[in-house]
């Protein structure tokens, strides 16, 4: 995305305020923007006109992006969803116990043309769904699937997100009251999967959490670049066949993390 727009600014870097050179690039050559000022409060201050571009990746994977001389950049990061859990095991096979694994953490690094790192982001990704019987687990900070659990037959619901008012993403549904209903996974960017169901032995699973956010802002020197890694979903838990009827019992996924790099 690319919109001209006016502003002053100066940026923070380390323990000193600096004005940042405002560049665009024109004709494969960056070129630094019209300075003017504006009076406010009796004041004249320094505003610029130039090119604002917006990044955003929304996959998983690793990515670079070359920065121009003096760019102001801001970084939003969202780490992956957590998987949902498939509740505890109960007989027979059980790999990873039932328990649903956490999501990646996103990370965004500022980079010199030698390729040493000058700063770094990291958010966390969400934690996967514990392995243990979500229907006989008394309080907690995950969220609650808003019906009846007297039986304690539905799975958990996945944590959604929206952050930044940019990223949003919406938890795993709670697996339904049935012989080992799966989670459902979660959809749009960094949200927790969704707890398995059960209705023969109780053993339903645990919801996911969402993954972490956090933001950054860094101006770059020539030559500098960023190097992003998006934060990966976290993988469902898994019970293997057991019990009387011998069901298997699946969580739902979570989703991936995302990142929105801005350059002015």
């Amino acid at each position: 995305m690319t919109e001209i727009y006016g502003l002053s600014i100066k940026i923070k870097q380390g323990s000193t305020w600096q004005t940042p050179d405002i560049s665009i690039k024109s004709g494969g050559n960056w070129t630094s923007v019209k300075k003017a000022y504006t009076k406010s409060g009796g004041n004249w201050t320094e505003v610029y006109e130039g090119t604002r571009t917006i990044t955003q990746y929304q996959t998983d994977g690793t990515f670079t992006l070359a920065l121009g001389t003096g760019r102001y950049v801001n970084v939003k990061a969202l780490g992956g969803g957590g998987g949902g859990g498939a509740g505890g095991p109960y007989g027979g096979s059980s790999p990873n116990s039932g328990a649903g694994y956490s999501g990646s953490s996103s990370i965004v690094q500022l980079k010199d043309s030698g390729g040493t790192v000058k700063q770094t982001l990291t958010v966390a990704g969400g934690a996967g769904g514990p392995s243990y019987d979500y229907g006989g687990y008394n309080g907690s900070d995950y969220e609650w699937d808003p019906r009846n659990y007297n039986t304690h037959d539905w799975g958990g619901l996945g944590e959604s997100v929206s952050e930044g008012g940019i990223f949003v993403g919406t938890g795993g549904a709670s697996g339904l009251q049935c012989y080992s209903c799966a989670g459902g996974s979660a959809s749009g960017n960094g949200a927790g999967g969704g707890g398995c169901g059960d209705t023969y032995n109780n053993n339903t699973g645990y919801p996911a959490h969402a993954g972490l956010y956090g933001t950054a802002d860094w101006v770059a020197a020539a030559g500098d670049y960023l190097s992003i890694t998006v934060g990966a979903r976290g993988n469902r838990g898994y019970a293997g066949e057991g019990g009387i009827l011998g069901y298997p019992k699946y969580g739902g996924h979570g989703a991936s993390g995302a990142v929105q790099i801005e350059l002015i």
